[in-house]
C-alpha cells in the first residue's frame, strides 16, 4: 500500500527530523530524501519511507498531524504479497506555507529599488556634467582666445 501525502509545516527541517524519528520508531526505512531551498524562501522536502504494512496507516496518520494536509492519496498494489513481511510506502512532501509577500517583493525591496534607480539617475547626470565640462571648458577657452586675437587684430590701426 502506498500513501502519498503533501503537508504544509513550519519549520520544514523540524518536521523532516520528526519524520525520520518516526521511521526509526516504527521500524521503517528512509528510501529517498530530497531537500530544496528556493531563493524565494520556499523549503520543500520529499521523503520516501517504507514501513511494515501493519504500521503504515498509523505512520500516515501521524504525518497528517504534523501540519496542514494538502494532498492525501492511497493506492494498493494488488500484485504485492501479503503477510508479515509486506511493506507500506509513504511518499511525503513537506513544504512551508507560501508567504503572502515574498522577500523579493516586499516594501523594503521596493524602497531599495527606488533608491537604486535614483542613484543611477544621479550617476548618469554627474557623468553628463563631467563630460560637458571636459568638452565645453576647452572649447570655450579656445573660443575666448580666438575672440581676443580677432579683437586685437581689429584694434591695430592700419599703418601707411
Amino acid at each position: 500500500e502506498t500513501y502519498t501525502l503533501a503537508v504544509e509545516v513550519e519549520p520544514v527541517d523540524a518536521a523532516v527530523s520528526a519524520l525520520e524519528a518516526l521511521a526509526a520508531e516504527l521500524k521503517g526505512r528512509v528510501i529517498d530524501s530530497r531537500h530544496t531551498r528556493g531563493a524565494n524562501g520556499q523549503n520543500v522536502s520529499r521523503l520516501m519511507i517504507d514501513f511494515p504494512l501493519s504500521a503504515a496507516r498509523s505512520a500516515a496518520d501521524k504525518v497528517k498531524a504534523l501540519g496542514h494536509l494538502r494532498v492525501f492519496d492511497t493506492s494498493r498494489n494488488v500484485q504485492a504479497p501479503e503477510g508479515d513481511l509486506a511493506l507500506g510506502r509513504l511518499e511525503v512532501t513537506l513544504s512551508n506555507p507560501s508567504q503572502l509577500v515574498d522577500a523579493e517583493s516586499g516594501p523594503w525591496m521596493r524602497i531599495k529599488s527606488g533608491l537604486s534607480v535614483g542613484l543611477t539617475a544621479l550617476s548618469w547626470s554627474l557623468t553628463l556634467v563631467i563630460v560637458g565640462l571636459c568638452f565645453l571648458v576647452p572649447v570655450g577657452l579656445i573660443g575666448w582666445v580666438g575672440m581676443k586675437m580677432v579683437r586685437k587684430a581689429k584694434a591695430k590701426p592700419a599703418t601707411p
